[in-house]
């Protein structure tokens, strides 16, 4: 008798779940079957993309988002590599309203790292439409600043004891041999070191500008072409340009993140970086379907997937070397230790320093390494008929015999950069400086 009672008793119980959880999921909009999925706007989706996102109101592709129903009325969302720094997002217990047809939400949150943003959305059958906004990534050095690159003059070399040279140049470059070299070898260093750091600072200053750092952690960049017809080995000086001659960068092609109050990561886009060249490629009236453009797509795609997920790091300081803390130069001892020489040292101008990482620098050898690929013909180009590399092509060809052409000389400073350790960065003023 109480066997049966028990049983009645539990039937009564398990009937009850059974009549909740219907009740529970009564959907009144589309069912889990319906919207539950990882929504995609990748490239690679072709047709088939199905996620609409913006960010701060600016069109981002190549992210993913997950989206499932925890039942009638709460909702759940993942976002993929969207926010910087952050792989993955989640957030859990989203209120939804419906109209029958889709789940409508909104609501505000702030990550593990710091990073505040409001969101807003509608999911139905086989789409997403999310937007994120009022993006704010927690303060940092850089966070909200607008920089310019350092204007150039030539370098003021000093004199006596202490022979500390000042460079201004938007560009930091030294080149700093780990045992001692051949005498060849050691002039080119000291040769290429400063001749890269004045060339390269002056060139980059022509076509940018500035450089800005928003609080939602877009980096836009201020670029022009370069200016017809220029020689920048030549004696005519650089052309001014004013503010209105340069193009801000799109949105959304490259954030940035602080891990610490020091190390900064540029996480390029590569979705947004190829859809903007083929826009562009459209505009030139080149077919998308041009066997050279798309072997430059996909080895853009294969040399910059792990640093589109990761990001590049750099060291991001108050620039340390323009006093007490410039640059020491190195020199020798009778067995080939390496150690600072404090009779030479070097001085840069600009109030900030983005150093990249001497363990990131594995990026200069892949780019080198693609090059055939991106410019051909500049690499099949002789160095002779390289106006800013004829006076040196000689020079060149005595320290890298086999080095007749641009591709050939990357490849052997690729093979000479394994002896070398580098120092590379980029130098940005305040605007009122």
């Amino acid at each position: 008798m109480k066997v049966k009672l028990l049983r009645k008793v539990l039937y009564v119980v398990c009937f009850s779940s059974v009549l909740t959880a219907c009740n529970d999921d009564n959907y009144d909009g589309p069912s889990p079957y319906d919207v539950n999925a990882t929504y995609t706007n990748q490239l690679s989706a072709g047709n088939k993309a199905n996620l609409a996102l913006l960010y701060n109101e600016e069109a981002l592709i190549g992210k993913n988002v997950y989206f499932k129903l925890k039942d009638a009325h709460t909702g759940y969302l993942s976002l993929k590599q969207i926010l910087p720094g952050e792989q993955e997002t989640n957030l859990d217990n989203i209120p939804l309203t419906t109209d029958g047809e889709s789940y409508s939400f909104n609501g505000s949150a702030t990550t593990a790292n710091g990073t505040s943003f409001a969101y807003t959305g509608k999911v139905e059958t086989g789409k997403l439409a999310l937007s994120l906004s009022n993006i704010a990534l927690q303060d940092n050095l850089l966070k909200g600043k607008r920089l310019n690159t350092v204007e150039y003059k030539d370098p003021v070399y000093g004199y006596g004891k202490v022979r500390t040279t000042t460079y201004s140049s938007s560009i930091m470059l030294r080149l700093l041999p780990r045992t001692q070299l051949d005498f060849m070898s050691s002039m080119m260093v000291s040769l290429v070191g400063p001749l890269a750091t004045q060339i390269a600072g002056k060139a980059l200053k022509i076509v940018l500008n500035k450089v800005e750092f928003r609080p939602d952690g877009n980096i836009i960049a201020d670029y022009a072409d370069w200016p017809e017809g220029y020689d920048i080995m030549g004696d005519t000086p650089a052309p001014k340009r004013e503010d209105d001659d340069y193009t801000p960068s799109p949105a959304n092609l490259a954030t940035y993140y602080f891990t610490d109050s020091e190390t900064l990561f540029v996480i390029p886009n590569i979705d947004q970086i190829i859809y903007t060249v083929q826009q562009n490629a459209t505009k030139q009236g080149r077919s998308l379907s041009d066997p050279q453009l798309q072997e430059i797509i996909q080895k853009l795609y294969m040399q910059l997937a792990t640093w589109a997920r990761y990001g590049i790091r750099f060291k991001a300081t108050e620039n340390p070397y323009t006093g007490e803390g410039q640059a020491p130069v190195y020199k020798f001892d009778s067995e080939g230790n390496r150690i600072v020489d404090p009779s030479q040292a070097e001085k840069y101008t600009g109030d900030y320093l983005l150093q990249i990482d001497t363990d990131q620098l594995a990026i200069v050898g892949v780019l080198l390494e693609a090059m055939p690929y991106l410019a051909p013909e500049l690499c099949a180009t002789p160095l002779t008929d390289i106006e800013a590399l004829a006076d040196y092509a000689g020079l060149i060809q005595m320290v890298f015999p086999e080095a007749d052409t641009v591709g050939k000389l990357l490849v052997a400073l690729k093979a000479f950069g394994d002896n070398l350790d580098f120092e590379i960065g980029l130098l940005l003023n305040n605007p009122s400086n």
